[in-house]
C-alpha cells in the first residue's frame, strides 16, 4: 500500500514538473498590439522583439525606459511571466560584437544592469544567421561560443539565456555547433517556418511551414520542414530539453504566374503582403470580394493550409488545426515547448469569431494536452 502511494505521488510531482516547466515562448513587438491586449497569462515567456539592437561597434543597443516599464506591466498581471528581450542586428554588427572579449563582457553587464532596473529574466539571440548568410563569416559558429559561454558565466542561474535558430537544416548544419547552444543556453528557438519564400532563384509558390515532406520532394527540397529541421537537430546535439519548436501564426503570398496553375511548387511572379494576419484570412472563403473569389486547400503532409484566388493570390496560412497538429507533433517528440511568432499576427481583437488569440491558445491546448 505504502509503495503504491510513493508511486502515485511520484508520478502526481513528475506531472506537475512536467506542466510546469512547459515553455510556451510569444514574440511581441512593442505596442502592436497594446501592452493593455495581451493576456498576460497566455504564454510562459515572452520576447519583446524590435527595440535591442546591437550597433555597428558591436555595442548592445537597449530599449529606452519608457518601452522597458511598459513591458514589465505585464508582470502586474502575472507575476509568473518570464520577460525577455531579443536582440536582432545585421550579420556584420554581430560579427564585431563576438569578436571582442571586451565587446561581449560590456553587453553581459549592460544587460545585467538592465534586467535589474527593469525587473526582466534574461535575453533571446535572434541572429539571422552565423556563418550561413552572404555578409557573414566563418568564424561566427566559433566566436558565437564564446558569447554564449560570456552571458552565461554573467547571468548565471538568475537570468535567461535562449537563441533563436534556423528552421531549414542547410544553414543549421554550418551555423551553430550545437552541443555548446545545448551547454549555454536555457532553451532554443527553432524557428519551423520560411521554408519557402519567393526569390528570383526560386520563382515558385510553397508551404511556410510544412511538416513533413509531401511526395516527390527529395535531397535538399525534401529536408525543407518542420520534421527534417528536428531530426537534424537531435542529431547534430541539440537536447530534447533545450528544444523549442518554433510554429508561425503568420501567412506569406505569392503571385501566380497562372490561376489554373496554382498547386504546390506552381510558378509566381512575386510576392504578397496584404494577408499576413490571422485576421485577414479566417473569412476570405466565405465572404464577398466583388468578382475575385478564393478557396482554401488543405495537404496532410505539410499539416498547411493554402489560399488560392481568382486574382492570383497564393496564400501559405496557418489555422486552428495546423498548429494544433504542430504543436501535438512537438509534444510527442519531446520537445520542451513552443514557440509562436508572433502575437500582432493573430486575432488578438477576437474579430473571426473564434475568440482571442485563437492559434496561439489552440496550439498551446495541443501541446499542453487540452481538449
Amino acid at each position: 500500500m505504502k509503495t503504491s502511494r510513493k508511486l502515485f505521488f511520484f508520478i502526481l510531482f513528475s506531472i506537475f514538473l512536467d506542466i510546469s516547466s512547459t515553455i510556451i515562448s510569444c514574440y511581441y513587438t512593442y505596442e502592436n498590439p497594446g501592452i493593455e491586449n495581451v493576456d498576460a497569462k497566455l504564454c510562459t515567456h515572452y520576447l519583446l522583439i524590435g527595440t535591442t539592437k546591437i550597433g555597428p561597434n558591436g555595442v548592445l543597443q537597449l530599449p529606452n525606459d519608457t518601452v522597458s516599464e511598459t513591458f514589465s506591466r505585464l508582470k502586474v498581471k502575472n507575476p509568473n511571466a518570464k520577460l525577455m528581450l531579443s536582440v536582432i542586428a545585421s550579420n556584420p554588427h554581430w560579427s564585431t560584437l563576438v569578436s571582442s572579449p571586451m565587446f561581449m563582457l560590456q553587453f553581459a553587464n549592460d544587460s545585467v544592469a538592465h534586467f535589474r532596473k527593469f525587473n526582466l529574466d534574461g535575453i533571446d539571440l535572434d541572429w539571422e544567421f552565423p556563418v550561413w548568410s552572404w555578409d557573414a563569416k566563418k568564424s561566427d559558429r566559433f566566436l558565437l561560443n564564446n558569447l554564449l559561454k560570456t552571458l552565461r558565466q554573467a547571468y548565471g542561474t538568475q537570468y535567461l539565456l535562449s537563441m533563436a535558430t534556423s528552421g531549414p537544416p542547410t544553414i543549421t548544419r554550418k551555423a551553430y555547433d550545437l552541443p555548446k547552444l545545448s551547454k549555454y543556453c536555457d532553451f532554443v528557438n527553432v524557428m519551423n517556418y520560411d521554408f519557402h519564400v519567393y526569390s528570383w532563384t526560386n520563382p515558385v509558390v510553397g508551404f511556410n511551414a510544412p511538416l513533413r515532406p509531401m511526395s516527390r520532394e527529395y535531397s535538399i527540397i525534401g529536408e525543407m520542414n518542420s520534421g527534417s529541421s528536428m531530426e537534424t537537430y537531435s542529431s547534430l546535439g541539440l537536447w530534447l530539453n533545450k528544444t523549442v519548436f518554433g510554429i508561425p501564426v503568420y501567412n506569406l503570398g505569392f503571385r501566380l504566374v497562372n490561376y489554373y496553375w496554382s498547386w504546390p511548387y506552381a510558378p509566381a511572379e512575386g510576392e504578397v503582403f496584404d494577408f499576413s494576419c490571422y485576421t485577414d484570412v479566417c473569412n476570405l472563403t466565405s465572404t464577398k470580394h466583388g468578382e475575385v473569389t478564393y478557396k482554401e486547400y488543405w495537404n496532410d503532409k505539410a499539416a498547411s493550409s493554402y489560399i488560392v484566388g481568382t486574382d492570383k493570390v497564393w496564400l501559405t496560412t496557418e489555422n486552428p488545426l495546423s498548429v494544433g497538429i504542430k504543436a501535438k507533433y512537438a509534444k510527442d517528440i519531446g520537445c520542451a515547448g513552443i514557440m509562436l511568432f508572433q502575437i500582432v499576427t493573430d486575432d488578438w481583437a477576437g474579430l473571426c469569431g473564434k475568440g482571442k488569440f485563437p492559434l496561439i491558445n489552440a496550439a498551446k491546448s495541443a501541446f499542453m494536452g487540452e481538449e
